[in-house]
């Protein structure tokens, strides 16, 4: 009876009180590469030139639910870009404003920005999510 209500009372702390990402804002932003690839041919004449994908960013503002801290790579883990093909991808950095440490505090009073990168992508982004 006892393992019973030990596992029970594991299962409510990991679900009920399990800490959640709201996002405030969101404004997406494209860095263009300054990369190009040049393809001569045998002549050494240019054949083409290959564009190197932006890297498809976001300036995030977010709260994040119940108390205590979290590494920063954790919370980066938790963004995920949906672009406008259906492709979702997972950050690959995530920055944040005025925190010169690896955890952030989270709770009610904690609001949070940062800038969060997900990669070189042809493909624009459509929705970003914020899923602990």
């Amino acid at each position: 009876m006892l393992h019973k209500a030990l596992y029970l009372l594991l299962f409510i702390s990991n679900t009920a009180f399990a800490a959640q990402c709201n996002l405030q804002s969101v404004s997406t932003v494209d860095i263009k590469a300054e990369k190009q690839s040049v393809i001569l041919d045998e002549e050494n004449k240019v054949q083409s030139i290959l564009k190197t994908p932006s890297q498809r960013c976001a300036s995030v503002q977010f709260t994040i639910s119940g108390s205590g801290s979290r590494l920063i790579s954790t919370i980066r883990d938790s963004f995920t870009a949906v672009l406008y093909d259906g492709e979702e991808i997972t950050a690959q950095s995530l920055k944040m404003k005025d925190n010169q440490t690896d955890r952030i505090s989270f709770g009610k009073r904690y609001k949070h920005e940062g800038f969060v990168c997900f990669g070189e992508q042809q493909v624009p982004i459509s929705e970003i999510r914020c899923e602990l």
